[in-house]
């Protein structure tokens, strides 16, 4: 059967009730008919701006409920994850290229983060990646702060001190968190390097010390960055013995 050649008899009123059924019928053949409306030009501005918006809902809606799904199950079907990959890649391009209002960004933060603290969707690193995408305005990082703050989870800490400090330029409170937050080396470690960028050797040693002594895990760096402040200083003799102590830590 040639639907073409049939269509070509169908009245303009009576396609255009084809059209309306379709489109009713199947979520696809509308999406698809907007899409041919903007590429050949039908859509005026206030008709674009809806169109994208009404894409971010549908798009954004659907992946917060795969992930919540996962969450719920701890984990979930590939082709729903794709499914929420793809969405969100098609939501984060309508935002980047700025055909989403700016008030879209904190709602899906707040959606996101929700999800990412019930942590149980195999989704955190993906969601973290879109975070970081989507905020980029103090008021952004702050909403996620108020997220954070309700975790007890240590990489959840870290995160809210890699905020003050690299997002926010609030070193104040990075500094009195991050005093308060030293467990494993690498905790020692990125104190360490905040003081010796700030100019404050000395401290910044005496806080390397104290890491040798006190924390737990790797502690290759703050071996490193002791062993070259007293070789550049010239003190030869304690850099043997902290050489001898570090072999004897790790003796490979």
């Amino acid at each position: 059967m040639d639907i073409r050649a049939i269509l070509k008899r169908v009245s303009h009123q009576d396609m255009i009730e084809l059209m309306m059924g379709l489109i009713v019928l199947d979520k696809k053949a509308k999406e698809r008919t907007l899409q041919f409306l903007e590429e050949k030009g039908y859509l005026n501005n206030e008709q674009l701006a809806q169109k994208y918006y009404h894409e971010y809902r549908d798009k954004f809606a659907e992946t917060i409920d795969i992930i919540s799904e996962f969450n719920m199950y701890g984990g979930g079907p590939k082709a729903e994850k794709y499914r929420a990959y793809k969405n969100m890649e098609y939501v984060l391009s309508l935002l980047e290229d700025g055909k989403l209002p700016d008030e879209c960004r904190e709602e899906m933060i707040h959606e996101l983060m929700e999800q990412y603290l019930e942590g149980n969707s195999g989704f955190d690193d993906d969601i973290w990646d879109w975070i970081e995408q989507i905020a980029c305005e103090e008021t952004h990082w702050r909403l996620i702060l108020s997220h954070l703050e309700r975790s007890n989870s240590t990489y959840n800490q870290s995160l809210m001190l890699k905020i003050y400090q690299h997002k926010l330029g609030d070193e104040d409170t990075y500094e009195l968190m991050r005093m308060q937050q030293l467990t494993y080396g690498s905790d020692y470690w990125d104190y360490v390097q905040f003081l010796h960028h700030k100019g404050e050797v000395k401290k910044a040693l005496d806080v390397a010390e104290q890491g040798l002594e006190k924390a737990q895990g790797a502690l290759d760096t703050l071996y490193e960055y002791v062993f070259r402040y007293y070789d550049q200083i010239g003190e030869n003799r304690k850099a043997l013995q902290l050489l001898k102590r570090y072999f004897q830590h790790r003796p490979s």
